[in-house]
């Protein structure tokens, strides 16, 4: 009952948050006839990248998605320029997200798990709860003092509990992945919203074909050229290539 106050709360106040954002953000839209940025392959494909992948530094999407750090600089600027994506920086690095997808407090958590070390460590943990770090640092072959340093990373987000046994200490997944997962299916609904409003105001006509907890799936048009846009839209799971039963122990 209290985690769905909560639910009811958080719906509330994002659509009281976008709604006052939708009217800042639209008015940096330039509406310019054939020059809309999503019907740009290599943006659109930057653009679904960050739904599935928020929080990213230039040079993870840059080698991700296999084009130079340069051009994806540059697309990107662009796309910031429209508000589509904001930026942020996280320990001296920017990492980018599509604009009103992610809450400010999740950014961090996001920005920590898209490192692939931190994410090899939480998955070794939610595969293998009571790990120890000398177990995590054998099965991973890597540093103990790296197993330390990320753990701690963790442990200081909500992640992970540790327990103390003996001499060890052992890491354990707590379910706030879980209930982050859960708050997002909600703010999807608002994003999915705010979505369609940003490509009429770029002059696409979107149409929603499917939309589920995990993608939206948008027919885009302009003028004669049409294509589809699918949108990854819970990065707790897609980050990490999880499912929902993962986090809960299944």
């Amino acid at each position: 009952m209290k985690d769905e106050k909560k639910k009811k709360g958080f719906a509330k106040a994002f659509k009281q948050d976008i709604s006052r954002e939708d009217d800042i953000a639209i008015e940096k839209w330039e509406v310019k006839k054939g020059q809309s940025l999503l019907m740009n392959p290599v943006r659109r494909e930057i653009f679904r990248y960050l739904c599935e992948f928020p929080c990213n530094h230039l040079s993870g999407i840059s080698r991700d998605l296999g084009i130079t750090p340069p051009t994806t600089n540059w697309h990107l600027k662009k796309m910031i320029e429209r508000d589509l994506v904001a930026t942020k920086k996280i320990s001296g690095k920017s990492i980018f997200f599509p604009t009103n997808m992610i809450e400010d407090d999740d950014i961090e958590i996001l920005s920590l798990i898209n490192d692939d070390k931190v994410k090899h460590i939480f998955l070794t943990i939610l595969n293998g709860p009571g790990l120890s770090q000398k177990e995590i640092s054998d099965e991973l072959k890597i540093q103990h003092q790296t197993v330390i340093w990320f753990t701690n990373k963790l442990e200081n987000v909500g992640l992970i509990s540790t327990i103390e046994d003996g001499k060890y200490k052992r890491y354990y997944p707590t379910s706030k992945l879980s209930e982050l997962s859960d708050l997002h299916i909600t703010r999807m609904k608002a994003f999915r919203e705010w979505v369609i409003k940003a490509l009429k105001y770029d002059g696409i006509d979107p149409e929603v074909i499917r939309s589920t907890d995990k993608f939206i799936l948008f027919k885009v048009s302009i003028g004669k050229d049409k294509t589809t846009l699918e949108l990854p839209t819970n990065p707790f799971l897609t980050v990490l290539g999880l499912k929902k039963d993962h986090l809960l122990g299944g």
